[in-house]
């Protein structure tokens, strides 16, 4: 009997002593994060903010299978508006994935076409190019009608992601032989080609076409991430070193780069465009992505996207449709870097300094710089020399 109860009081023991450093964990923790910066909240105006012109969204879908296509438009309805053709990533076939950022482009005036030209998983990707560009001529047709709000043709942009990143490169070269109305703008957000994803192989054969034939008067942004294992940089320099003809001016190559000094972190993986609803993400496929990433967050829009994706895109088509903004251009011409700096939680300001200047403010280095810290490079490089080679935060990578 005396030596059960010293058997049970030494197991108590244990137990408060489990608990004890569990609890101490926890708390350490805990107080960590609350030391860490918060990520900037979206804007209240401008590129990438919450100053809408519209509150509401209406979507209609057409058509069947690869041909399918979803319409998003401004309500109430006005009597024209610029043009957005959304291109998405392998298997999204569903708006749902990208459902915040199409209605942040929506309630800013413009109207989204979805195509959906992967009518399911087995859809082979050199068929995807026409699909999205039929879907894309009926979409036009249908914008005639009086049902809907008309496309100012004289406004169009093209913004894809992953495989639909090389997809509206395609489409942006293929505009005037397939009578569509020239792009004014196009971004290419972490383009995988159907023979440079990890999700495909690398026997396949590629689907980008010849990038010569796009109008030398668009307005290119080119995207990749620093933690993209995906579809890493390749498809990305590719299209970015086959356009030549545009101006430098007109044109730019940029990395994301992730900052997990914040609290939550935020990732610039291949991800990191995605926007979907709340209630999409207790879908299979999001439970998956959430696996994938170590983590998914719960239809939560970031820095990443209101001073990252959304910001460029809407300076971007801007500068193209209304000759506004043109100042992030000009920013990025410079060869600065474009952050948002953050002081314990609170946001100070978004400003361009020069990587020296970052570099020698030790004081704004020690409170934090908050992502998105964008990376222009004078030249695209591969991910891999990139990736673990970079001096002090807010400076450019090193070679």
């Amino acid at each position: 009997m005396l030596v059960r109860s010293k058997y049970i009081g030494l197991c108590l023991l244990l137990l408060c002593c489990a608990v004890s450093a569990y609890t101490t964990s926890h708390m350490s923790s805990a107080a960590q994060n609350q030391q860490r910066p918060l990520p900037p909240d979206q804007p209240a105006s401008g590129p990438g903010g919450a100053d809408y012109r519209y509150r509401e969204v209406k979507q209609t879908s057409y058509g069947e299978g690869s041909r399918q296509f979803q319409i998003f438009e401004p309500e109430p309805r006005p009597q024209s508006a610029p043009c957005i053709a959304f291109l998405h990533g392998w298997g999204g076939m569903d708006p749902s994935s990208y459902r915040l950022w199409i209605e942040h482009i929506v309630k800013r005036g413009n109207i989204v076409i979805y195509p959906r030209y992967q009518e399911n998983l087995r859809e082979r990707a050199p068929n995807m190019t026409p699909g999205a560009i039929d879907a894309l001529r009926d979409a036009f047709q249908i914008l005639d009608g009086r049902r809907h709000t008309r496309a100012d043709r004289t406004k169009f942009a093209l913004v894809g992601h992953s495989l639909g990143g090389v997809i509206s490169a395609n489409i942006a070269a293929r505009a005037a032989q397939e009578n569509l109305p020239e792009p004014s703008a196009l971004m290419v957000v972490q383009p995988g080609d159907n023979n440079s994803s990890k999700l495909f192989g690398r026997r396949r054969q590629s689907i980008r076409e010849n990038y010569e034939s796009i109008s030398s008067r668009i307005l290119l942004l080119v995207v990749v991430g620093d933690e993209d294992r995906i579809v890493g940089t390749q498809a990305a320099k590719q299209i970015f070193q086959s356009v030549p003809h545009i101006p430098a001016v007109n044109k730019e190559f940029l990395m994301f780069r992730s900052n997990h000094q914040s609290s939550p972190p935020l990732l610039a993986n291949h991800f990191s465009p995605l926007a979907p609803l709340s209630q999409d993400e207790s879908r299979p496929r999001f439970r998956l992505l959430r696996r994938r990433l170590g983590g998914f967050a719960k239809g939560e829009t970031n820095a990443l996207d209101f001073h990252g994706y959304w910001k460029l895109f809407d300076a971007l088509t801007e500068a193209a449709f209304y000759g506004k903004n043109r100042e992030y251009m000009q920013i990025l011409q410079s060869r600065t870097l474009w952050e948002t700096v953050v002081d314990a939680g609170k946001k100070i300001a978004v400003n361009a300094k020069s990587s020296h200047n970052i570099a020698d403010n030790k004081s704004m280095l020690r409170t934090g710089l908050n992502v998105p810290v964008i990376t222009v490079l004078d030249t695209p490089r591969p991910l891999w020399s990139l990736r673990g080679r970079q001096g002090s935060l807010g400076t450019k990578p090193r070679y």
